[in-house]
């Protein structure tokens, strides 16, 4: 995946950090400032989640269904 706006954001803190919980892949959502993770595993998903949520940031976990999408 690749948004041509994320070439204005270098370095950012939360795309490293998403990086580092062992997601499979990191980007930016249209122009931002939304930063979003895909992972395959849920469960590794669900741990990151608890660790940015310990850290005070907004963030919601999202998977795909037959129409939409759900948010828990």
């Amino acid at each position: 995946m690749d948004n041509s706006f994320a070439r204005v954001w270098k370095e950012n803190e939360l795309q490293a950090r998403l990086l580092k919980l062992d997601s499979d892949c990191v980007c930016l959502s249209g122009s931002g400032p939304v930063w979003f993770a895909y992972y395959e595993n849920e469960n590794k998903a669900k741990e990151a989640l608890k660790t940015l949520k310990k850290e005070k940031l907004e963030c919601y976990f999202a998977k795909p269904c037959k129409m939409g999408i759900v948010i828990e």
